[in-house]
């Protein structure tokens, strides 16, 4: 909307044109015919131009009000409308439930049995009876088109819907027992969009201030941010204020820095959703290398944009129309011949050289986890 300083001249003349001809017209006869003095005449011009002005003023200042209450109107339905999470869970003493929960995640296994979800606005469900086991450590990829059920599958294992049906079980605990606040603390999400404050990059990166600095200077190294920070803005990186968008960095470089966040928190179970849509292959390749610098007994569930970069990890799942229709080692799905296997087939939309890239990398983590597991 523009500004009533800007358009008032404007509105006046276009909107109070006949009404202010109209006065001009009986303002000149009666100055002409000497009923009132050419001061008067003036006076009364000048008046009934400011009039016009003032009730545009308020035309536009009731616009934008109404504008505003609009804003307030959808809070008061957030805040009404909207059911509120449940905190306790099952328990009925609070004491029963942090004794219960006080050391899980005991282990970070991820045990999905017939899960069912199925959204009000789309007429087939999202997940349709999936069943899934991942082993505590475990790095698994998630690939399939849009509208597969990826991140209705990530959504579901960290309560941000709730199943129809089925159970899914994180730690030997259904969570649908475990309070969602809880839930969030060890199981963290890492969306497709970054998500950077207004403050320092120290906050950004440690908002509750549980790091020292060198922990925090390792996570940046981790994902390749330490020398382009450094560069960038000095010794006094972590003091640096970053605005709430982010506008001085990169789409890569926001995203980096938010798996930094992710580093630091240490989480027990990680589920990442395409966070490297929006990055360069430079940027993918560090965020990858970030992720293979998680702790062994980080469970992790990964939807990668290119699923070339997921020919590291443990096992590739592959989803279609809310299904699971492939799981197995990459190496294993990338060996076949051509159109062998979805997983394959979606590489081989960049060519055989990437099917072979992909191969390579396969084949060499597969010897890695073998040296090591020996």
């Amino acid at each position: 909307m523009p500004s009533p300083s800007s358009s008032a001249a404007t509105v006046t003349l276009s909107t109070f044109s006949p009404p202010a001809a109209t006065v001009l017209l009986v303002l000149a006869q009666l100055t002409v015919h000497g009923v009132i003095p050419h001061v008067s005449a003036s006076l009364a011009l000048g008046t009934a131009t400011t009039l016009a002005r003032n009730v545009y003023l308020l035309a536009w200042a009731a616009t934008d009000l109404e504008i505003q209450l609009n804003s307030v109107e959808r809070l008061q339905i957030y805040h009404e409308g909207i059911p509120r999470e449940d905190q306790k869970g099952p328990w009925v003493d609070e004491q029963e439930r942090e004794n219960e929960l006080e050391n899980w995640p005991e282990n970070n296994t991820i045990d999905i049995k017939n899960a069912y979800l199925k959204y009000k606005t789309r007429k087939t469900p999202a997940l349709d009876n999936v069943t899934l086991d991942v082993g505590q450590g475990q790095k698994v990829g998630l690939v399939g088109r849009t509208g597969s059920g990826k991140s209705s599958l990530l959504s579901a294992i960290a309560r941000l819907v709730d199943i129809n049906d089925g159970s899914i079980t994180i730690g030997n605990i259904n969570t649908a027992k475990i309070p969602p606040r809880r839930l969030r603390r060890d199981v963290i999400t890492l969306p497709q969009e970054s998500l950077i404050f207004k403050g320092t990059l120290r906050e950004n990166l440690d908002p509750y201030s549980c790091r020292t600095d060198g922990e925090i200077w390792d996570a940046l190294e981790a994902t390749r941010m330490s020398s382009v920070l450094r560069a960038k803005y000095g010794t006094e990186a972590l003091a640096q204020n970053i605005s709430s968008d982010g506008a001085d960095l990169s789409a890569g470089q926001r995203q980096l820095i938010c798996a930094a966040r992710v580093l630091l928190e240490r989480p027990s179970v990680l589920l990442v959703d395409e966070a490297s849509a929006n990055v360069d292959f430079t940027s993918d390749d560090a965020l990858q290398r970030a992720w293979q610098a998680l702790p062994a007994s980080t469970t992790m569930i990964t939807i990668a944009h290119r699923a070339s970069s997921l020919a590291w990890m443990d096992r590739v799942l592959v989803m279609d129309g809310g299904k699971l229709v492939e799981d197995g080692k990459p190496r294993d799905l990338l060996a076949g011949p051509d159109g062998s296997s979805y997983y394959r087939a979606a590489i081989e939309k960049d060519g055989s050289k990437a099917v072979e890239a992909a191969l390579q990398v396969a084949v060499t983590w597969d010897a890695k986890k073998q040296g090591t597991s020996t």
